[in-house]
């Protein structure tokens, strides 16, 4: 599938106004798992009107309805950084290219979904991916409580793992289109 959007310029990081009018949940990996997801929402009676979602990424891979839970990033009261499964698909439809990503892409055959939907749904796909290309690498949310929400795991400082995570990171955001803005590491930590 070519792409009509590449990835040139990734939003480090978005900031969102605090909800004065309703709540903000904060969402891990959903991974496929739409009707799962609607249901919790069901459970806590959230209100599209005033209640928002802030996902942690990895909307699609591994359950039974990747694209539907992919379409969330079209509703205005979802919003998510973008997960290491969404660059795996971005990378997938050309959407930039990455030997990390190509190499580990779709672990155990789980991205039969891409293919499916190429086939079946190419114009949804496409509006999706376009989108899921913009998405950014952290949120902000002000309020009483402000706090970042980012795809990952930050090991404490001065653990062993902190230099490994490090240089992961580095070569993450070096390897992603316009890694040599100021920015990019201090946004992929959490820190602008």
């Amino acid at each position: 599938m070519a792409a009509t959007l590449k990835i040139t310029r990734l939003a480090r990081c978005l900031r969102l106004s605090a909800n004065s009018v309703g709540r903000d949940f904060v969402v891990g990996d959903l991974h496929g798992h739409r009707a799962l997801f609607e249901r919790a929402l069901e459970q806590v009676a959230f209100d599209p009107a005033r209640d928002r979602v802030i996902s942690v990424g990895d909307l699609v891979d591994r359950g039974p309805d990747s694209l539907g839970t992919l379409a969330l990033i079209e509703e205005p009261w979802f919003h998510a950084v973008l997960g290491n499964h969404e660059l795996m698909l971005l990378n997938d439809l050309g959407y930039y290219d990455s030997r990390v990503h190509a190499r580990r892409a779709w672990p155990h055959g789980s991205g039969h979904w891409i293919h499916e939907a190429a086939l079946r749904h190419r114009k949804l796909l496409r509006r999706l991916a376009d989108r899921a290309a913009a998405l950014p690498l952290s949120i902000h949310v002000d309020g009483e409580v402000p706090f970042n929400v980012m795809h990952g795991d930050l090991h404490p400082v001065g653990s062993r793992l902190t230099g490994r995570f490090r240089g992961r990171l580095r070569r993450t955001v070096a390897a992603l289109p316009d890694h040599r803005s100021p920015g990019a590491a201090r946004c992929a930590t959490g820190t602008e």
